[in-house]
């Protein structure tokens, strides 16, 4: 009887043990690549560019931009003025820009985007005036606000009237030199729409590239304190990426990994497949497992109760051992 005893306890520690085996081969099996990584609560999503999702025209002539075939916008750009006049941007644009700006472009904006990052480097560049000269690598991010806000405009010098924030991160060069962050970043007039504010945060020589990363929450709450209008409700409504300025032959650059941040821990799964780009910029690594939520909790609990069983088992099994040991009968 003890040997039939022993046999039927090992057989049933044996299937509790393959109950366990079998949760964990289940979670793996259903684990997806999502094209995507977590970072807390939120995540994150890396894409190039494609024209259905940005406007590729959104430019003065004679600026030039095109795509290359693994979604690399490149950028080239020439605007020989002195001030902002003739060919002075040659961008990207997705969502809505304040009115003055233009309409809806490209796919709308997800309401739970957090942030936006993207590679740029720097090819080239050929000044055509060393003391008229301005020029802006950039991110905008642009804001619809809660209310109409009525400010006097030191660009135009009159009092105007909006709805909108326009604000940027960038490098800005003046007269080839990249400026740091200004005492007084802001900027306004008819032709902006908007109440706008700049970040400042890249240095770039030609050869180099660098990263320009917009946080939806920092610049609006920024551009408000900047303004006088802090405690404003806005909303992230459109974005801007690429060059402009005047007073240069040529602006070469290209522009790649575009990197969006998601408040919540599910990006949309519409945006457009993670391709890596040949343009010598950090490998972003982009996958990560994903589990079913209620499959999940299934397996995990029969995981774990087979491995508790398991271990009351043996428990019980050590316990008899002693009790029938020559040890413990003599």
């Amino acid at each position: 009887m003890s040997l039939i005893r022993d046999l039927s306890r090992r057989t049933f520690v044996g299937f509790l043990v393959a109950l366990s085996l079998i949760g964990v081969v289940f979670l793996s099996s259903n684990a997806t690549a999502y094209g995507a990584t977590t970072a807390g609560s939120g995540s994150t999503q890396l894409a190039q560019f494609s024209c259905s999702d940005w406007d590729c025209t959104n430019y003065v002539y004679p600026g030039t931009l095109s795509l290359g075939s693994n979604g690399t916008a490149e950028i080239r750009q020439s605007n020989t003025a002195c001030g902002w006049t003739g060919s002075y941007y040659d961008s990207l644009i997705r969502g809505t820009p304040p009115p003055a700006q233009g309409p809806t472009q490209g796919t709308p904006i997800n309401s739970s985007l957090s942030s936006v990052s993207v590679q740029v480097r720097f090819l080239s560049r050929t000044l055509s005036s060393s003391s008229c000269e301005e020029y802006h690598l950039f991110v905008s991010l642009y804001f619809r606000l809660s209310r109409s806000v009525t400010l006097y405009c030191h660009d135009d010098g009159v009092t105007e009237t909006s709805n909108y924030l326009d604000t940027q991160v960038r490098l800005d060069n003046v007269n080839d030199v990249d400026q740091p962050q200004p005492s007084s970043p802001t900027y306004c007039g008819s032709g902006v729409g908007a109440w706008g504010w700049s970040n400042n945060v890249l240095s770039l020589s030609p050869g180099q590239a660098g990263i320009l990363t917009a946080n939806a929450t920092t610049q609006c709450q920024q551009a408000e304190t900047a303004w006088s209008i802090s405690g404003t409700s806005c909303t992230l409504t459109g974005i801007e990426i690429g060059t402009e300025g005047y007073g240069f032959s040529s602006l070469d650059t290209n522009w790649f990994n575009v990197t969006y941040t998601y408040s919540n821990s599910q990006p949309p799964p519409s945006q457009p497949p993670n391709t890596q780009p040949n343009n010598g910029g950090t490998c972003v690594l982009c996958e990560f497992t994903r589990l079913p939520s209620t499959p999940s909790i299934l397996y995990i609990a029969i995981s774990v109760g087979g491995a508790i069983s398991f271990g009351i088992l043996r428990a019980r099994a050590r316990a008899y051992s002693r009790r029938h040991s020559p040890a413990a009968s003599g």
